[in-house]
C-alpha cells in the first residue's frame, strides 16, 4: 500500500475548495473544529463545550443539507419544531441522529460534552447568501424563545445536580 500524498491547508483550498477554519464561541467558550467544503456547504464540525458552560446554540432550518449528530461524550438535548409544537429529545454518548431539511431545530449541549456534526447533501444557495442556514422564519425565533425561557432553566437545575 502506498502512502498518501500529503496536501497543505493552502493547496486544499485553491484546488478543492477545502478548508479548516477553528473558533471558539465569545458567548459560552464552546470550541469548533471544522473541515468544509465551501463550494457545497458540507462539513464536519467537532464541536467540545467547556466545563464551565453550556446553553442552547441557535435555532435554525436548512432547505436541503443534513446534519447528522454523533454524540462522542457526555449528552445533549434536541429541539426540533414539528408543527407547531417543540419536541425535545435527550440523546446520550454514543447515539447518532440525522435532522431533516426544512425542520426548525437546535442543541443544547452541557458542560464538557463532545459531538461531531457531518453536514451533508446538496446545499441550496440563494443570491446573496453565503450558507444553507436559516433563521429567517417567525418560528425559528419562537424556538428560541420557548427554549430559553422554559427549558433551559430546567437544564441548569438538572446540570448542577439540584433537583
Amino acid at each position: 500500500m502506498a502512502d498518501e500524498i500529503k496536501i497543505s491547508c493552502e493547496e486544499a483550498e485553491s484546488k478543492f475548495s477545502v478548508v479548516a477554519r477553528h473558533g471558539i464561541m465569545p458567548t459560552n467558550g464552546e470550541q469548533r473544529f471544522r473541515l468544509a467544503h465551501t463550494a457545497s456547504d458540507t462539513a464536519y464540525i467537532r464541536t467540545v463545550t467547556s466545563p464551565n458552560d453550556f446553553g442552547w446554540q441557535n435555532s435554525h432550518y436548512h432547505k436541503s443539507l443534513q446534519e447528522t449528530y454523533i454524540v462522542q461524550s457526555g449528552w445533549i438535548g434536541y429541539s426540533e419544531l414539528d408543527g407547531k409544537k417543540p419536541n425535545v429529545i435527550l440523546y446520550e454518548a454514543g447515539a447518532v441522529f440525522t435532522t431533516k431539511p426544512y425542520v426548525i431545530h437546535n442543541i443544547f449541549m452541557p458542560r464538557s460534552c463532545v459531538i461531531h456534526t457531518v453536514k451533508h447533501g446538496t446545499s441550496t444557495r440563494e443570491p446573496k447568501r453565503n450558507s444553507d442556514w436559516w433563521d429567517d422564519l417567525p418560528d425559528v425565533r419562537a424556538l428560541n424563545e420557548f427554549l430559553r425561557s422554559s427549558l433551559e432553566s430546567e437544564e441548569k437545575v438538572r446540570i448542577s445536580g439540584k433537583e
